[in-house]
């Protein structure tokens, strides 16, 4: 009987023990919650996953490699790894073609974190050594999480020829990231940030050129993080894409560009592509100048003067596209020399004559004059170098001039001076004319003498 009266004592002791170790909260109770999907991701493992990548997007073709001669990653201030190679070694070598061209190095980080820091000292080498124009690397450095989606970018441009200096062994450059694992949109405008900053030799916010070596960009959504009025900007040139926001871009796609003063279409930038040559005055010229007043309307600006000397449209009254001797003149022919300097202003093949004998100097055009400068000879018909007006014989490249005027060429005649003969036994002189015919009768008589009326005569004197 006791021991039942026991038993009861001791449950009745249990449940009132269970009933306050609950209410204390030592013991939860058991509820069927369904997580939530962030929940999920969050309280995954896979989730605390970061990857720090230095990944090579793009170099010049074979010769251009990274070495990495000391890496160092930093976890919310605290050391968390780093290398560093032995003298000049590096100790990670990218597009190096004697370590069969690693593309992209990566280390992982299981952890929470707040800001994570990456302190790299890199060489960039290519075509002899890192001097040449022809040298280029672009790298893109991230912290990466797939599992959440985010991916924190940051992308290096160094174009050739590079100083020493971003080379040098003891040049940090330094990536700090931040945000944990949440995306960051530090100016609330709907558009994410890489939520990165860069410090170290690189120019950031510039183009590699403009900066002269090296730039850095963020790769986030959003170019402008700490601008709610801005967020992309396709030039690159560090001014928005969004006209009407702070430091609006007029020229979102010329980088050289960026304002407009007065509103014509050329840019301020004097050293850009088409600079306005008048920049606080609006002008339609396009020639010549660009953004200057033009009357005309031919492309041609208004006349403009330096040191007394006279520039621009020789006819700012007058529509034209001459540009040869004179600017913006009328040209009906079409060959840029102006009407009132075309000697053959409807004659696109000719333009001048020097010697004003009607045919133009251009050897290629129509009625060319083969003798610009001789006012009396334009057309040489056989070749020889004789103008047809002077050339005794105009289709005979061999003979121009018959001195004797016998008939026969200069070149030809053997006596070029004498009218009587031009051939070697073609007449004789007087003296020896007569002399031959007295040795052609005497041998006539000796020959034909009859010898018997010599017989005859002795015979009668005796």
């Amino acid at each position: 009987m006791m021991n039942g009266k026991r038993r009861v004592v001791m449950i009745i002791l249990t449940l009132i023990g269970l009933i306050g170790a609950s209410n204390a909260g030592l013991i939860d109770s058991v509820e069927y919650t369904e997580l939530s999907q962030e929940d999920v991701v969050m309280y995954n493992d896979v989730a605390q996953q970061w990857d720090v990548n230095i990944e090579i997007d793009e170099v010049c073709m074979y010769y251009c490699f990274v070495h990495i001669y000391s890496i160092q990653i930093l976890v919310d201030g605290v050391w968390w790894m780093g290398q560093q190679g032995l003298g000049s070694e590096p100790v990670i070598s990218l597009n190096e073609p004697q370590t069969t061209r690693i593309q992209e190095w990566g280390y992982s980080l299981e952890s929470e974190f707040s800001t994570v820091e990456l302190n790299l000292v890199m060489g960039f080498l290519g075509y002899y050594s890192y001097s040449s124009s022809s040298n280029f690397w672009n790298l893109h450095i991230g912290l990466e999480n797939d599992a959440l989606g985010i991916s924190r970018v940051v992308e290096m441009d160094v174009w050739g020829p590079l100083t020493w200096n971003i080379n040098e062994y003891n040049n940090q450059h330094t990536i700090l990231w931040s945000g944990g694992n949440q995306e960051i949109d530090t100016d609330q405008d709907g558009f994410t940030d890489a939520g990165a900053s860069y410090t170290g030799p690189c120019s950031v916010g510039a183009s590699a050129q403009a900066s002269g070596f090296c730039h850095v960009d963020q790769l986030g959504d959003d170019k402008f993080p700490d601008d709610p009025t801005q967020q992309t900007d396709r030039d690159g040139d560090g001014y928005g894409d969004n006209l009407n926001g702070t430091m609006g871009d007029a020229f979102p796609d010329l980088p050289s560009q960026w304002n407009d003063t007065d509103e014509d279409g050329y840019g301020d930038n004097g050293d850009g592509v088409n600079a306005d040559s008048c920049p606080n005055e609006w002008g339609n010229s396009s020639e010549d100048r660009f953004g200057c007043k033009d009357f005309d309307g031919d492309g041609w600006s208004n006349p403009w003067s330096v040191n007394m000397v006279e520039f621009g449209d020789a006819c700012p009254d007058e529509w034209g596209t001459s540009f040869v001797d004179r600017y913006g003149c009328p040209d009906i022919d079409g060959d840029s020399i102006s009407d009132l300097g075309d000697s053959f202003p409807e004659d696109q093949t000719q333009w001048s004559d020097i010697d004003g004998d009607g045919y133009g100097d251009n050897p290629f055009g129509n009625n060319r004059d083969m003798f610009p400068y001789d006012e009396m000879e334009w057309n040489d018909s056989d070749g020889d170098g004789r103008g047809d007006n002077a050339d005794w014989a105009v289709y005979d490249r061999f003979e121009w001039e018959d001195s004797d005027g016998d008939g026969v060429g200069d070149n030809a005649d053997v006596y070029p001076d004498d009218l009587r003969r031009s051939a070697e036994g073609d007449m004789l002189e007087p003296g020896k004319q007569f002399f031959s015919i007295l040795v052609v009768i005497l041998s006539a008589i000796v020959i034909l003498y009859p010898k018997d009326v010599e017989e005859f005569d002795e015979e009668d004197a005796y």
